[in-house]
């Protein structure tokens, strides 16, 4: 409510220190999320490896290749992932910029008030009165035949 607020005064442009701020875009993201993979596997890996070699005294260290396997084709899947399928960045207004209003054709200026605002538009067909919209109860036929009845001589 407080932009909002900020808004009407200006004609609907965004004061300077209230524009959006942009953060990056989900294609951006997701690239830099599977280069952090990358780079995690270049780290984990060398370490898993001399762990398993000199403390668990292993031939292959075969632990560290999975996770290797696994940093690395992770990356490259989230990389992929981001390329093909997120969104990129989306174009920004320019600071300042004003939406550009969208006129009602045949409509009179819509800063001044009309006293019949309904007068320029032809009604589509018969005006119904709210009698006419009511319900009618689903006792009112049974309660017109009692009174048929009870008016036919016995």
């Amino acid at each position: 409510m407080t932009v909002t607020s900020e808004l009407i005064p200006t004609g609907g442009t965004l004061p300077q220190g209230l524009a959006p701020v942009a953060g990056p875009s989900p294609r951006s993201r997701g690239v830099r999320h599977g280069l952090f993979l990358l780079l995690l596997a270049a780290v984990v890996f060398p370490v898993l490896g001399m762990i398993s070699v000199f403390a668990f005294h292993m031939q292959v260290p075969w632990p560290a290749g999975i996770v290797l396997f696994l940093l690395v084709g992770g990356g490259l899947l989230r990389i992929a992932y981001a390329l093909m399928f997120e969104q990129g960045a989306s174009p920004a207004l320019p600071p300042h910029e004003v939406w550009p209003r969208t006129e009602v054709p045949g409509a009179a200026d819509t800063r001044q008030l009309n006293s019949d605002p309904n007068s320029e538009f032809a009604p589509a067909g018969r005006w119904l009165d709210t009698n006419d919209l009511e319900p009618h109860s689903i006792t009112d036929p049974t309660t017109k035949l009692l009174k048929k009845e009870s008016e036919l001589p016995e």
